[in-house]
């Protein structure tokens, strides 16, 4: 039952890389909206930045939350889990546990690092590392 579910985790994860490809949409939706509303071009410009980084957060703050689930074994993400102060049930408490890995997430794009949530395991600090160099490309490319 574990490995199902896990697998339909990925489906899911999957399921939104989707969004990805849809991003043209959602930038010329943006792009609609400023003309309809004659925001200044640089503003514009901003707002499509902030779209962009409001989606890239989130996508890899629901692949953060997926490596954790997928690469942990049950008692050391209940260890975790105990430690953040969340519920072991799945589908208690989600918009909490949706906030701790936004919050790591965050840390790192924001180069803060407090160090409270960190990767466990290798799967984990491999994923650290490609979200440092996304986090560096990202800020070095405003």
């Amino acid at each position: 039952i574990v490995r199902t579910s896990k697998a339909l985790r990925i489906a899911r994860l999957l399921r939104a890389v989707k969004i990805i490809a849809r991003l043209k949409s959602i930038m010329g939706f943006v792009t609609f909206i400023g003309d309809y509303l004659r925001i200044p071009a640089y503003v514009l410009r901003v707002l499509k930045i902030m779209v962009l980084l409001a989606i890239l957060v989130h996508l890899c703050t629901c692949a953060f939350w997926l490596l954790k689930i997928t690469s942990n074994d049950e008692a050391t993400f209940n260890a975790f889990l105990d430690h953040e102060g969340l519920s072991h049930a799945v589908n208690e408490d989600l918009f909490d546990k949706y906030i701790c890995a936004f919050y790591f997430v965050n840390t790192v794009f924001c180069t803060i690092g407090f160090g409270d949530i960190s990767g466990t395991n290798s799967a984990e600090r491999i994923f650290c590392v490609i979200l440092f160099y996304l986090g560096v490309f990202v800020f070095g490319s405003l």
